[in-house]
């Protein structure tokens, strides 16, 4: 592996095992064929409308210090599902040099 480090991120409405293990697969799939280090995963259930999650506001916190380069998603309404959310997000990860990168959309956002 390189020395690129990426965080997972997944997000699912219900506690469904299957759609977190799907994620999950996708996104660790995804660190292998691109060579990154994949040092966590975080999980976050319910409503994507909020920004008021676990696992956003850890990886957040790993972002602004360093600890990743690139978050990898399986898809980008994974992050949230209000577009002024999302873009928040976006720009708090590029203010702290972290790309995200959608498995769905096979690309860099």
């Amino acid at each position: 592996m390189g020395n690129k480090k990426a965080s997972g991120y997944i997000r699912v409405a219900t506690e469904d095992r299957n759609a977190i293990d799907d994620q999950k697969r996708s996104i660790e799939n995804t660190a292998f064929k691109k060579e990154y280090e994949l040092t966590s995963i975080y999980i976050d259930t319910g409503s994507g409308a909020s920004l008021d999650r676990d696992g956003i506001k850890r990886l957040l916190g790993d972002a602004s210090e360093n600890k990743i380069d690139t978050v990898i998603v399986h898809s980008l309404d994974k992050l949230s599902t209000d577009e002024h959310h999302t873009k928040e997000l976006l720009d708090k990860l590029a203010s702290s040099d972290v790309g995200v990168y959608s498995v769905t959309e096979e690309r860099f956002i």
